[in-house]
């Protein structure tokens, strides 16, 4: 239901309520008026106090709400409300608030909030402490503490840096298995800066997740900021040997040292996505023979199924390339007999790289490299060769799609690396995207 409410809408509101019997019941209720013309003085129209009068029925809830409409609601009953999606907009930072100005829920199966805005929570009293899942970001990360034993997923959305931290101990999430923080603090601040906290502070201090598997931080997309964030992670969230099987770190900075020290925690990854990182730091992750009979020989995350690496910029993918093949080796044991015997691979064989570039220009160099055009490009290309048999097909084609004029208007070239996307993959065979 949005504010306000036409006649007709109104008819048609009431025969659902009626029709509806006992039935739970699915509501929103949106204020689309422009400031200061939200009713004043307790006034409510006849279709909102009618459904509030079926607030018994809720199972979920959509409130983006006035302030002045906030009071009116008070306390409300809503013993079959399992998820609640709350926000209260206001005019300015300065709100008049006082604790009648608040929505009070009794609401025993609550299980899923979302409260998007942090100034959202001054208007907003929820059982915390049965919450399973959370979206949104709070003014204090303390308002959380209730919800540590049960909490299993949580994500944070919106300029991280102005949230409060605990000022003691951290909150031990003791379920929390999925959690997503995404900072979009862009806006430089004396108060805040742009990163997860001032001076280094990050909400990773005060987080601790010991059975956590999916673990994503999205940061500044050109500001860096990692190491605050791995150290926070290293000595607080996550335990030395950790249950995470997939991790998407994006922010900037980075170092191989910083690398290494987080992966070494993580035996059990099997996706990674990361942000503009060097193919040099990947040595690591290159099996050895080794690596395949003694278990004190295995490279960083064994288990892993999938690379991504979002503004690639780096020229050399041979380290990439040596990561995904040393993990297809085939281990066999040749008995007397002449029977073979394949032994299982403690690696993950079946390696998928993705490589998203910044660049259209380090795409197509990347992606000669992968089809081997740089080789034939540097040799000498006879007439009659398979170079320039090619070189003549992708113009033919192109001149056949786009018609005998000039090809250049179109952006294309003789060359055949210019039909490529923008992403190269490595994967169990090696391939390209057209």
């Amino acid at each position: 239901m949005s504010l306000p409410i036409t006649e007709s809408s109104r008819l048609f509101f009431q025969m659902f309520i009626e029709r509806s019997g006992n039935r739970p019941i699915d509501v929103a209720i949106m204020v689309t008026l422009p400031w200061h013309s939200v009713p004043q003085g307790g006034h409510v129209s006849p279709s909102l106090e009618l459904l509030l009068s079926q607030s018994h029925r809720w199972k979920s809830a959509i409130l983006h709400l006035d302030p002045s409409l906030v009071g009116l609601l008070g306390d409300l009953d809503m013993p079959l409300l399992e998820s609640i999606n709350f926000k209260s907009r206001y005019e300015q930072w300065d709100i008049d608030w006082h604790p009648d100005l608040c929505v009070v829920t009794n609401a025993p199966k609550l299980k899923h909030a979302i409260v998007d805005d942090r100034r959202s929570f001054l208007f907003l009293d929820i059982p915390w402490n049965q919450l399973l899942t959370f979206t949104g970001l709070p003014d204090e990360l303390e308002v959380l503490r209730p919800a540590g034993p049960v909490l299993e997923t949580c994500v944070f959305r919106g300029p991280v840096g102005v949230m409060h931290y605990p000022e003691e101990h951290p909150i031990h999430f003791a379920k929390l298995t999925s959690l997503r923080i995404a900072n979009t603090n862009y806006q430089h601040t004396r108060e805040h800066g742009l990163q997860f906290g001032w001076e280094g502070d990050t909400p990773f201090r005060w987080i601790i997740a010991p059975v956590l598997q999916n673990l994503e931080i999205v940061g500044h997309p050109v500001i860096a900021g990692a190491s605050p964030i791995i150290n926070g992670l290293l000595s607080i969230t996550l335990p030395s040997h950790s249950l995470l099987k997939s991790l998407t770190f994006h922010v900037r900075g980075m170092t191989e040292e910083d690398f290494i020290r987080l992966l070494t925690v993580m035996p059990n990854l099997e996706y990674l996505d990361l942000c503009d990182t060097p193919s040099s730091y990947f040595a690591s992750l290159i099996a050895t023979h080794q690596s395949f009979t003694d278990p004190q020989q295995l490279p960083l995350i064994p288990r892993l199924r999938t690379l991504k690496i979002l503004n690639f910029s780096d020229a050399d993918m041979a380290v990439l390339a040596d990561v995904h093949d040393s993990r297809q080796l085939l281990l066999y044991r040749q008995h007397e007999d002449g029977k073979i015997e394949f032994i299982e691979s403690p690696l993950q064989p079946n390696l998928f790289v993705e490589l998203t570039f910044s660049s259209f220009r380090a795409c197509l160099g990347g992606q000669d490299r992968v089809e081997g055009w740089d080789k034939l490009r540097n040799a000498h290309a006879t007439k009659g060769s398979e170079y320039t048999k090619v070189l003549g097909w992708a113009r033919h084609l192109a001149s056949q799609f786009l018609g005998r004029r000039d090809l250049s208007i179109y952006g294309v070239s003789p060359d055949p690396s210019d039909f490529l996307l923008l992403t190269v993959f490595y994967g169990p065979v090696a391939r390209s995207s057209f």
